[in-house]
């Protein structure tokens, strides 16, 4: 539309106009044409935005002369993206219509963290931390270093912009903070400077309102704006806040500490330039002398903050005497800080005006207005005298801690530590001077990981001999990213403090999945495809035909690392995945190939258990790692099993068809290769006739998978003749698949010994011991001979060599379990071959043997005393820390009986009655009406939760929770329950609230964490005991109770607890965190199970929280939520359970002198 109004013909981009926004603009009009302010009202979503916009534009063009600039400020970043938008679409409707001389230049302005597009210093999440790095690359005295000295990093962004930015013409147009950050790129310009530099020459401006309203910005920013200048307010009714705000200080204890250790940092760099440089400082004297105005005169890209007081108050004088040098200035502010600490101490409140405070000052400490005046400009002339870059440190960011861990000097890299993060330091600690191995459990969400980085991390700066590596083992890639992320904040520490010889290599190892970047390769979305396309392109044998062949196809980044990898220098730093994938790219080299390689020379290694766990695995990528090496097992709750799975095998029909055709395809491949190239069976069989180690001797990039046992049980003799030659190995194999064939046929359930079976098959097929020893080597040799490169099509084949190995290998600790039957399918005929592997100590034992030191942590191991018996060691340290709390953060209770007072259980007998199951319901419901957000559920097995579920149903108890709370649930598949977990996180944060039921020992249980609104409450329907009458299981049980004297009913209530205390425990995931703990069995009030708990959770359930009906619970849940939603702020916690650094330092003083107390009395 274009519209009349009041004589100013304004072009609308829209057909249609609300009667209300054309009265808006015959009123905005009025205050222009009147050169005056106005104050107007609109209702939300009657199109505010656009009608300013068409009215202030069509008057900028009328009456050029009249208004040159539009500033429009709003409040957030999303609602300023929206303005842009608009004013695209204006201008667009400008253009098509081809209005003369209406072409504008439109920008945005925001932080620097909302426009940087440096690739290392965009990644950082804290936009003081952005600004101080940025500052760090661009301030004047650092570029100016530059000249000299090459080795002095850049921005490449800043120094094009500087070079020919503010020289060019920049074409007119809108730009938004994504067309700001792309012009950038193309023209190697920093958007922050260039939008900074644009306001000067923009018609329009868009930003926030604190680049107007306050002082400390503003006079950075937006001192150049004239005043024909039209300021919008947009979404102003909070404006009288922003500008307190603005103009507002708040300064506490902590405050006070920082400003004390920023003065000492000061104080330290100046005596430093005193004895090199003392001439800058004379400088800055004269320059003090004759005024600050000149003292100040920096370079845009010096100036960080301006004087926090309005322009018109600012003093043009000479600085005062007493603060011009830098030592007068450091002892001022000392007398000033000193005089705060005493005015914080008040047991009551104090009001006074700034003149009252003004006397008492002078009178105290003698400290006068004048001087105080010239305080910020002051110290932002010393602070660039000095040329100090980092900012935070002064700003009063972060003021990061170094703590004297029994000797050791610790750098931790946050303000604050958790007296239970200390605590596991020094047991850390006893444990690495020993040599010894430990057991460390430390509650969820207490900083587990930079606790064990930063002691470990100082201990091997302090002791390079003792300690050369420090592999640290996570479960999932979301986990281990977690580690980096908290190993690069620790490092940069390091390097913040220039602590010498502190830089380090850290690099992660994942699978080729997670690590390809191969255009095509990298699309894949199963592992083992990855695999077979990765070895397919860098296989040696195919590598080697490519010389002679160009048409068969290369990984460029395989070669490109082959070519010069190996030789080149790899920059020390700390490289997560992505990381390495950018670095990958850069170079032109593979990520997963340089990883694998860097194992040998870094430092710090992050990767998944099974890396060290499995044999098949570790021998391809760990066996370079030193004995001087530390190893983190964390979330190792479940590491027996993990130890278990690595070293078990199953064979079922399908993997005997699979076998069967692999036999197949390779007789074909074998026959063919016999006319071609007969030489190469040949060559191989003379290998084989000098001894295994030559056959197998495979480049790094040829090994997929190792042998399946042990290192120390693998033969260095020469392959037995009857398997040596391909034909001959293929009958043997045909043999034993046969023979495997037939042991499946069974009706009944058959269980025995490796010896047994071996027995067996010797008298059946006279297949003996040895070569089945040998045949996993064996079949990897021959597919190498064969040069296949595709592995999928011989996974099958490969599970039974990896089988025959191992039976053939061990013949105690395994068993074997030959069912008729699927247990989830009892009545369909799937027979299956079970290798069980039943003692966990087989595979950690050569870690623990192997390696200086192994630490085993999680937040629920206990009980405790399981562990070193079932993984075969002896600890140095065993312990187990409680969490310190401001406030009882956790409410655990044990609810044994419904409001009908009928004892609720999932104990077999009682887990159909129908009344059991509805007093669960009830429960559940129970606690949906009161417990706010999410509700996590968790059932002992999949069975379980589908049979309570259909019984609530029908008992109409899911139509009444579905009215307060919506309802997920996990199942088998996980595509699903990842769907339900995502709509679950969605119904949480828009404040539907929403149950979801999980099984324990399922995904939910192990790798979600449920913190804050997400997890409010957890119940735990029954005690989540495995499935008893599983044969594997008893088979276990067994072999533990002969082995090890460990009681049945001990190890099955240890695995039970151990995995409710997880299932529990995703509802805390930190101090600031709360959350409601419903064991609901009245098992678990017995003293054989809730003894068996971790510390952290028994310390909260005391006996008048056991034996609760359901009621009786919701009234305690009821009481305990009105106590946890008041305010509860960080200060709060300080000195109970945060500490500072002083803190810290105070209560190791209290403890030694209550120990020097003790020993006296005793003395005495």
């Amino acid at each position: 539309m274009k519209i009349n109004v009041d004589g100013l013909l304004v072009y609308f981009p829209y057909e249609y106009i609300y009667p209300e926004q054309y009265a808006y603009m015959l009123e905005l009009k009025r205050s222009l044409d009147a050169k005056g302010h106005c104050l107007l009202e609109m209702p939300s979503g009657t199109g505010k935005t656009v009608t300013i916009l068409s009215l202030v534009v069509a008057y900028m063009l009328e009456n050029p002369h009249r208004v040159r600039k539009l500033v429009y400020c709003s409040r957030t970043v999303p609602e300023i993206e929206k303005v842009l938008a608009e004013l695209k679409q204006l201008m667009k409707y400008y253009e098509d219509h081809q209005v003369p001389d209406s072409s504008m230049l439109g920008i945005v302005l925001s932080s620097r963290k909302n426009m940087c597009v440096h690739p290392d210093i965009s990644r950082e999440r804290e936009g003081k931390i952005v600004d101080a790095r940025c500052y760090g690359l661009t301030a004047s005295y650092i570029r100016d270093k530059r000249r000299y000295d090459d080795a002095i990093p850049a921005c490449q962004y800043y120094e094009g912009w500087d070079l020919e930015g503010k020289e060019s013409h920049i074409p007119t147009g809108i730009y938004a903070l994504d067309d700001l950050k792309e012009f950038g790129r193309e023209r190697n310009w920093c958007p922050y400077f260039l939008a900074r530099f644009l306001i000067q020459h923009a018609q329009i401006i868009v930003y926030s309102y604190h680049y107007l309203l306050d002082p400390k910005i503003a006079e950075v920013v937006s001192k150049e704006i004239p005043k024909e200048t039209v300021i919008i307010f947009d979404e102003a009714h909070n404006i009288d806040n922003v500008c307190i705000e603005s103009m507002s200080v708040k300064i506490n204890r902590r405050t006070i500490e920082r400003g004390t250790n920023s003065i000492q940092a000061l104080e330290k760099t100046i005596t430093g330039i005193k004895e090199t440089d003392t001439m800058r400082l004379t400088s800055e004297y004269q320059k003090l002398v004759q005024g600050l105005k000149d003292a100040t005169e920096a370079r845009e890209n010096d100036l960080m903050l301006a004087n926090p007081v309005l322009p018109d108050e600012i003093l043009k004088e000479v600085v005062p005497g007493n603060i011009r040098t830098a030592d007068h200035f450091i002892g001022f502010l000392r007398r000033f800080v000193e005089y705060l600490k005493t005015r914080l101490r008040v047991q009551h409140v104090v009001q006074e005006s700034p003149a009252g405070f003004l006397k008492d000052c002078q009178q105290k400490v003698c400290i006068e207005r004048k001087p105080l005046r010239f305080c910020a400009e002051r110290l932002a002339s010393l602070l660039r005298t000095l040329e100090i870059t980092d900012m935070t440190e002064f700003g009063g960011l972060i003021v990061k801690m170094k703590i004297n861990v029994d000797g050791l000097l610790v750098y931790f890299p946050y303000e604050y530590i958790y007296p239970e993060q200390y605590a596991y330091m020094l047991e850390l600690k006893r444990s690495l001077d020993a040599k010894g191995h430990c057991l460390l459990e430390m509650p969820s969400g207490t900083g587990k990981t930079v606790t064990i980085l930063s002691l470990v991390v100082a201990y091997m700066l302090e002791n390079p001999h003792r300690v050369r590596k420090l592999v640290y083992c996570s479960r999932t890639v979301p986990e281990i990213e977690k580690v980096l992320a908290e190993l690069k904040q620790l490092m940069k520490y390091y390097e913040d403090h220039q602590v010498p010889d502190s830089s380090m290599l850290g690099i992660v190892l994942s699978s080729r999945k997670n690590m390809c970047v191969h255009p095509d390769i990298s699309r894949e979305r199963e592992g083992k495809i990855v695999d077979a396309r990765c070895y397919g392109l860098t296989a040696s044998y195919i590598r080697d035909k490519r010389r002679y062949d160009d048409a068969i196809p290369a990984c460029q980044y395989y070669e490109g690392w082959d070519l010069e990898g190996k030789e080149s220098h790899i920059p020390t730093g700390i490289y997560a995945l992505d990381d390495l994938k950018e670095f990958g790219r850069e170079r032109n080299w593979c990520p997963y190939f340089l990883a694998r390689f860097l194992i040998q020379h870094a430092q710090i290694i992050v990767y998944s258990y099974h890396y060290l766990l499995d044999p098949k695995i570790a021998e391809v990528v760990s066996k370079e790692i030193p004995k001087e090496t530390v190893i983190i097992f964390d979330e190792a709750h479940n590491i027996d099993n993990v130890c278990i799975e690595s070293m078990s095998v199953k064979i079922n029909r399908r993997t005997i068809e699979r076998g069967t055709n692999s036999i197949q395809a390779l007789e074909k491949t074998i026959t063919g290769i016999k006319e071609t190239d007969t030489m190469r069976l040949t060559s191989e069989y003379q290998k084989l006739v000098q001894g295994l180690k030559d056959a197998t001797e495979a480049r790094e990039n040829d090994l997929m998978l190792a042998n399946p046992v042990l290192p120390d049980e693998i033969l260095k003799e020469v392959v037995p003749g009857n398997i040596r030659t391909a034909d001959h190995f293929i009958g043997f194999l045909r043999r034993f698949v046969e023979y495997l064939k037939t042991r499946l046929r069974v009706q009944h359930v058959v269980q025995e010994s490796p010896a047994g079976f071996l027995k067996d098959c010797q008298q059946k097929v006279c297949i003996e011991r040895k070569p089945l020893r040998f045949c996993a080597e064996r079949l990897a040799s021959l597919l190498r001979t064969l040069e296949i490169t595709d592995m999928t099509e011989f996974g099958g084949l490969i599970v039974i060599t990896h089988f025959a190995t191992l039976v053939s290998t061990y013949t105690k600790g395994f068993t074997i379990i030959i069912e008729p039957f699927d247990d989830k399918t009892p009545t369909v005929s799937n027979p299956i071959l079970h290798f069980s592997c039943l003692d966990s100590s087989i595979a950690v034992r050569p870690i623990f043997n192997r390696f200086q030191s192994v630490v085993i942590t999680s937040g629920t191991l206990s009980p405790m005393d399981m562990y070193p018996k079932i993984l075969d060691f002896d600890p140095v340290v065993m312990s187990s820390f409680t969490m310190t709390l401001a406030r009882p953060c956790l409410l655990p209770m044990i609810v044994s009986k419904g409001n009908d007072q009928v004892t609720i259980s999932s104990k077999f007998e009682t887990r159909e009655d129908s009344a059991v199951i509805r007093n669960y319901g009830q429960l559940l419901v129970e606690t949906a009406k009161t417990v706010p957000d999410g509700i996590v559920c968790f059932f002992t097995s999949y069975l379980y939760l589908e049979s309570v579920v259909a019984a609530w149903y029908d008992q109409g108890i899911v139509d009444t929770l579905l009215r307060h709370k919506l309802l997920f649930i996990e199942t088998q598949d996980s595509a699903e329950t990842s769907y339900a977990l995502m709509n679950y996180v969605k119904a949480c944060e828009c404040g539907r609230g929403a149950v979801l039921l999980a099984v324990a020992r399922g995904r939910v249980s192990e790798g979600v964490d449920f913190d804050h609104h997400l997890g409010r409450a957890v119940l735990m329907f029954g005690i989540p005991y495995v499935y008893t009458q599983s044969r594997i299981l008893k088979a276990r049980l067994d072999y533990l109770r002969d082995q090890f004297q460990i009681r049945e009913n001990d190890f099955l209530t240890f695995d039970a607890l151990r995995h409710a205390a997880q299932c529990v425990g995703r509802a805390i995931r930190g101090k600031t965190d709360y959350g409601i703990m419903i064991f609901a069995d009245k098992r678990f009030s017995r003293q054989d199970k809730r003894g068996k708990l971790p510390k952290w959770i028994q310390q909260h359930l005391t006996d008048n929280y056991c034996n609760l009906s359901t009621e009786e619970a919701m009234q305690l849940a009821k009481r305990w939520l009105h106590i946890m939603a008041q305010p509860f702020t960080r200060e709060d916690q300080l000195g109970v359970s945060l500490l500072t650094l002083e803190q810290l330092e105070n209560t190791k003083k209290e403890k030694l002198e209550q120990q020097a107390q003790g020993e006296a009395m005793d003395t005495s």
